[in-house]
This record gives structure tokens, C-alpha cells and sequence, in this order.
């Protein structure tokens, strides 16, 4: 695993019970694992990765985060645009920006929301995404 050879743990803390979320769940463990590939990619040895779900109003909300290479304002911008812009260099970025992109797509067709906070280059950064919670309760798919 990479994890095991940067020497990054992942940490899970989820509150319990988690409200019932209706999701694709195929679809939503293609965009946690796009979040956690970026995160195992970026983060430094010895570092770790913290994943986090809560209630949080009327909705879900999963938090994937890391200490290591984070984003600039720049970069922030166009995180989730697939497509190259002016403004921001090509290279290592095409590859994450696609998978982010398909995962905003993913996520806005299930209701939610997705984005990423970060302090600035090589300060880590948090993606983040707010699923709602279903108003059935039915005890089918929880994320």
C-alpha cells in the first residue's frame, strides 16, 4: 500500500450513528478514492491522513485531510476544472483535476457539495464533501 511506504496513516473518526445518505455507493467510492489518491500522492513521509465523517445540519459531511503539499489560491481555483486554463501551469495537476472533476460531477448528481480548503503550498489541505441526509431513513446505503 502507499500508505504503509510513505508512512502515512490513515485515521478514521466517524461519529455514530451516521444518518442514512442515499448514494450510489460505486460512484461514491470512486470519489473517495480519487480524495484519498490525492492525499496518499501529496502528503510527506511520516505524516498522516485524517478521515473524518459528521451530522452536520441536513447533511453528511466527509472530510479527507492531510499536513503535506498543499494548494495555492491560484491553484484553488481550477481544482475542480478538468480542462487546462491559462493561468495555471499543465503537468502533474492534469491528472488530479480530472479525477476532481468527475468527482464534483459525481457528487453534484447525488445533491452534494464538494471543495477543498488549504492554507497554501506545503501546508496540507482538507477536501470536503456534504451529502444530504435522506428524508426515508430506510436502512440501505450509509456512506
Amino acid at each position: 500500500l502507499v500508505s504503509e511506504m510513505k508512512e502515512l496513516p490513515i485515521e478514521v473518526n466517524m461519529e455514530t450513528p451516521l444518518p442514512v445518505v442515499m448514494v450510489d455507493p460505486a460512484r461514491m467510492v470512486q470519489v473517495v478514492s480519487n480524495l484519498l489518491r490525492s492525499c496518499l500522492k501529496h502528503g510527506t513521509r511520516g505524516g498522516k491522513i485524517g478521515v473524518e465523517a459528521i451530522e452536520k445540519g441536513m447533511t453528511v459531511v466527509l472530510k479527507i485531510s492531510h499536513g503535506g503539499q498543499g494548494f495555492t489560491p491560484e491553484q484553488l481555483k481550477e481544482i475542480f476544472v478538468a480542462n487546462k486554463t491559462n493561468g495555471v501551469p499543465s503537468g502533474s495537476m492534469d491528472g488530479l483535476r480530472i479525477g476532481l472533476a468527475i468527482a464534483r460531477e459525481i457528487v453534484h448528481a447525488h445533491g452534494g457539495e464538494i471543495g477543498v480548503d488549504s492554507r497554501g503550498a506545503e501546508q496540507g489541505n482538507t477536501f470536503w464533501i456534504k451529502v444530504p441526509i435522506s428524508k426515508l431513513q430506510a436502512p440501505s446505503e450509509v456512506i
